[in-house]
């Protein structure tokens, strides 16, 4: 099986850590997040921070199990870090395929989009980039 590659968008929900704390306590909040993306994700792959309370990971793919498991893993990491800093956030992600979804930046964002905010919309964390209407 050829190696595929996969465009993931993560968005941290109900980031008001700036509003909430303070300017110094939301940039250490996002250290972590990045971090722990980092380490998720290993030095193979990038991850890059998109926006305020957004990254963008371009990851490489040999077999659909290593998908699966890279976004459990990615979820319990995440979950037990949002747990230890008692802070109200959560995550949506979603993810597009590359050339499957698209073969260029704006397409596989937009498809990773589609599945993030559908992600939202179903409140679970299991759609991340099926297309199965919840």
């Amino acid at each position: 099986m050829e190696p595929f590659s996969r465009f993931q968008r993560v968005v941290l929900s109900k980031f008001r850590i700036n509003d909430n704390y303070d300017h110094k306590t939301g940039d250490q909040v996002l250290q972590l997040v990045a971090d722990l993306l980092m380490d998720v994700f290993n030095d193979r792959n990038h991850v890059i921070r998109w926006g305020g309370d957004e990254f963008i990971v371009f990851q490489l793919i040999k077999e659909q199990g290593d998908l699966e498991m890279t976004l459990n893993r990615l979820k319990k990491e995440l979950v037990s870090l949002f747990h230890a800093m008692t802070v109200d956030i959560s995550l949506s992600i979603g993810y597009s395929l590359y050339p499957q979804n698209g073969e260029n930046l704006d397409e596989l964002v937009s498809t990773a989009d589609k599945y993030m905010y559908q992600n939202k919309k179903c409140k679970n964390e299991g759609y991340y980039g099926q297309d199965n209407g919840c």
